[in-house]
This record gives structure tokens, sequence and C-alpha cells, in this order.
């Protein structure tokens, strides 16, 4: 039997070493932290369903589903693979790169969240929302004025350590159809995220290669207007597990570490409302109100003492 062949990529801060190809990522070093590989044997646990399950056993968890078959993802080291019958590749790179290694970097003791981060004077700003809220396209807007890229979709955040840091996640932007138009970018020069999805990947030509301390984050809602308000620690962390990557599917052990972590957030870092449209010229005020209040923040911190930048009042 010949022996695998494996890529080395970089992604999240991991070096990883995999099977299955993962366009658009960086390349790795060894030793590798995860390994991505095909099963050699089926695993024998709950059936596929068209809408994701999970089963949870020790130190592993088991994602089952009729589009992109079983996956499981073991100690935060390990992603094994046993996919359908004839899924394209890039259905299967998309589910790796998305649910799966939220699932693997919540095992690694890592808070992911749901939304995209931009680096802006030394510090990671993150925008967080549902889905079609505009996340990637306001990142991707800072992008364009030269902000290195930190993460986008799947955006883990350390609180282990004295100092609340954002990792770098993928070097690529996702976006619909109307978002690279709003962005000015040529649709058909970028490549399909999905073999039957008009979603976009833009690589970007500037990305943060180091964890980035995390400075502000903005929940993004389209209304009407475009407007910020600022949220209290409480409605903060409510918005926090709300826009949790993934963060129903933890086991009770990791969700109680998730919430303490969100809490701390909550507790540390400016977090605000952003009411924005997705038009040019909402998305050019909303860029406005972020930077006057980016640099709002900035003259607040310089003017106390280092014990309190960033704090909530």
């Amino acid at each position: 039997m010949n022996k695998p062949s494996y890529n080395a990529y970089k992604a999240f801060g991991l070096n990883i070493e995999s099977e299955i190809p993962l366009p658009g990522l960086e390349q790795g070093e060894s030793p590798a932290d995860v390994v991505i590989r095909y099963r050699d044997a089926l695993y024998e646990g709950a059936p596929g369903t068209p809408d994701q399950t999970l089963e949870i056993v020790g130190d592993s968890a088991h994602i089952f589903s009729d589009v992109s078959g079983t996956i499981s993802v073991i100690g935060g080291r390990e992603i094994v693979v046993d996919p359908v019958p004839g899924i394209e590749t890039s259905t299967l790179q998309s589910y790796l790169i998305g649910l799966v290694f939220a699932v693997l970097l919540h095992q690694r003791g890592y808070s992911v969240l749901h939304g995209s981060a931009i680096s802006i004077e030394g510090r990671a700003v993150l925008f967080l929302g549902n889905s079609g809220a505009g996340k990637s396209t306001l990142a991707g807007a800072f992008h364009r004025q030269g902000k290195p890229l930190v993460s986008d979709d799947v955006t883990p955040v350390d609180c282990t350590a004295g100092q609340i840091m954002v990792l770098p996640g993928c070097p690529y932007l996702k976006l619909w159809p109307g978002s690279v138009n709003l962005l000015q970018y040529d649709l058909s020069s970028l490549p399909a995220i999905l073999h039957n999805r008009a979603k976009r990947r833009l690589n970007t030509n500037n990305f943060s290669q180091d964890p980035v301390p995390l400075g502000q984050i903005y929940i993004l809602a389209n209304e009407d207007c475009v407007q910020l308000t600022t949220l209290t620690p409480r409605e903060a962390l409510l918005e926090l597990v709300r826009h949790s990557h993934s963060g129903e599917w933890l086991d009770a052990t990791k969700n109680y570490s998730h919430f303490l972590s969100c809490s701390r957030i909550a507790n540390t870092v400016s977090i605000k409302r952003l009411a924005v449209q997705h038009t040019p010229e909402a998305l050019e005020r909303a860029m406005e109100l972020v930077g006057e209040d980016l640099r709002l923040l900035t003259a607040k911190a310089n003017s106390h003492s280092p014990s309190t930048v960033g704090s909530v009042n």
C-alpha cells in the first residue's frame, strides 16, 4: 500500500499536514500541530443526516452529514475524514476550514467567534454578526485601505494569557457576489469556494502572520441608518455567546470554559453595535464611524493608566 502524500499548510497559528488539498492556505512547517487524513476504516457511529449532527466520545468529536460524510476531530490534534462518495473536493475543503476547524480550535482551548478581524494600529478590530450582516464586506473595505487581515469567518481568540489575543486565520476573505461588486473586485477572477455556491475566495496580499491583541468589537446589524451604540457588559456577553462559532456543539466542560472566556472579553474590551446598510455610501460612513471611534478609544487609553486600556465604563 502506497504511503499517503501529505501537504504542509499553516492556518489559525497551526502547522497542518493534510492528505486533502487546502488551496489558499500558506505553506506550513514541520513538525505538524494538526494532521488531516482519510480514515482507514469506517467509524461505526451515528448515521449521517442532511443537517450536521455531532457525537462526542471522550476527547473526540464525530461530525455526521449526508453532505460531507463522517469527520472525526480528535483531541485538537487530528482530523480523520470518511467522505461521502463523489463529494466535490471544494465542498470537503469548505467543511474542513469552517466547521471542522472551529471544533478543533475549541478542543485546543480557544474561544471561536463567527466574525472577521482586521488589524488597525497593531490591534485586532473584530466584526461579528449574523450571516449576511456584512462582516467580511467591512473587513474587506478596511483591507482595501491597507489594513492587514487577521481572520475571516472562523476567528479564534486566546483568553488564557494576560492579554486577550486574536489568532490569525486563513489569508483570504469569503465574499458573496454583491460584496465583491461593492468592494469593486472582478467577480470572474475570484475562485468559487464551493462548486455549487456563488461565494468567492479573495486571496489577500496583506495578512497578519502572528496573533494580534484584541482592541475592539463591533456587532453588525443591517438597519436603515448608520450609527454606533455602546453595549453594556451583560449585553456584550449575550452577543458574544450568540455569535460563537459552533458553540452549541461543545461538551459541558468546553462550553463552561468558553462562557468564562466570553465573560472576560465582555468585561475587558469595548463592544458596540454598528448599524449599517449594504450600499457604498453606508459602507463608507460605517468606516468613518469606526475610524472615529478607534481614535477616541486610543485617546482615552493614552490619558489613563495602562490598566484601564480597553475597559468598558
